[in-house]
């Protein structure tokens, strides 16, 4: 009888669980800032472009990388079940696909207004990622990463993606000025306050 009021107690908790990951929400964001910098002029701000550039050229100091920055206070303690970068590419110029790609968190703060090439902030928590494909949005999982910014492991300083010196290629993304394929942060989440509830729904069970 004690076995069978543990399995009974047992699947109580998972329907539980399963009812919590149900009533988890999607949102999408927009980017707060963005912009890319650019080592050929390292004195020019990029931040009010309607294009994201990133890219190599190798010998001329011309590597380009892309910052990214969302809003996430509205989810502080939440738990991220799943967070997707999505940029939308729309062009490029020499190899493709480009190679050599790696995603990271910024180390310091920075705003699209006047960041440039010389005080752009370092990178954190380094990931190759997969290149983009032409025309298409470029999808890259940042969950964990999301997942640090909520927790306060990190703080939200956005991302960055850069590269090394490869072979020449440049691409371009629409930035959050373009009037549509603007830049997404899509997170799906377990609010706080349900998380709260559905813990103590199951010790309750306990």
């Amino acid at each position: 009888m004690r076995k069978i009021t543990k399995i009974t107690m047992l699947a109580i908790a998972g329907a539980v669980i399963m009812s919590a990951v149900a009533s988890a929400d999607t949102v999408t964001l927009n980017p707060t800032d963005d912009a890319y910098v650019w080592g050929i002029y390292p004195n020019t701000n990029y931040g009010n472009d309607a294009y994201l550039a990133n890219g190599a050229n190798p010998g001329l100091n011309g590597l380009i990388f892309t910052l990214l920055k969302f809003d996430l206070s509205a989810y502080s303690g939440t738990t991220i079940n799943s967070a997707d970068l999505r940029l939308y590419v729309e062009g490029s110029t020499g190899g493709w696909p480009p190679n050599f790609i790696f995603l990271a968190i910024n180390d310091a703060d920075w705003n699209d207004t006047s960041v440039t090439w010389n005080n752009c902030p370092g990178r954190l928590s380094n990931a190759e990622i997969s290149p983009p494909t032409l025309y298409d949005w470029w999808v890259t999982d940042v969950t964990s990463k999301v997942q640090d910014f909520v927790d306060g492991t990190y703080d939200n300083y956005g991302f960055q993606l850069w590269r090394v010196e490869a072979f020449c290629t440049v691409f371009t993304m629409y930035s959050k000025e373009h009037s549509s394929n603007q830049p997404e942060l899509v997170i799906d989440f377990l609010p706080a306050t349900l998380e709260s509830s559905t813990w103590a729904e199951i010790k309750a069970v306990f």
